[in-house]
């Protein structure tokens, strides 16, 4: 639970350097996931106030939903939910950018999905 703090405290208000790291994701399913949520988490803080999401970021988030979704079918139970929101919420991030209609509240939303998966599975 000290790695949901970390990420709290300081990934999501934009430090993101003190993210815990893939190893404090519990084996299995989490293992695979991490690299991708912590992309989502850290890429989520860069939406921070902007009105237009970076290309760099737009991109990173992405690859990272193409990664978690094609992992889906192979996830244990208790990740399927929260697994769903990420991807769901990835892509309204993704959308609104495309139709210049983002809002930077959405980037708050996307953090707590990736908090979710975070507390979830790290250890």
């Amino acid at each position: 639970m000290a790695a949901v703090a970390v990420l709290a405290a300081s990934g999501c208000t934009g430090g993101g350097d003190d993210q815990p790291s893939t190893g404090d994701f519990r084996a299995g399913g989490c293992q695979r996931l991490a690299p991708d949520v912590l992309t989502i988490a850290r890429g989520a803080v860069k939406l921070g106030s902007s009105a237009s999401p970076p290309q760099d970021v737009r991109d990173s988030l992405a690859a990272a939903q193409n990664r978690i979704r094609a992992a889906q079918p192979g996830l244990e139970p208790d990740l399927t939910k929260a697994t769903d929101a990420l991807v769901v919420l990835v892509g309204v991030v993704r959308l609104r950018s495309d139709t210049h209609t983002y809002v930077p509240s959405l980037g708050g939303e996307l953090r707590q999905a990736a908090d979710q998966l975070v507390t979830i599975c790290a250890t």
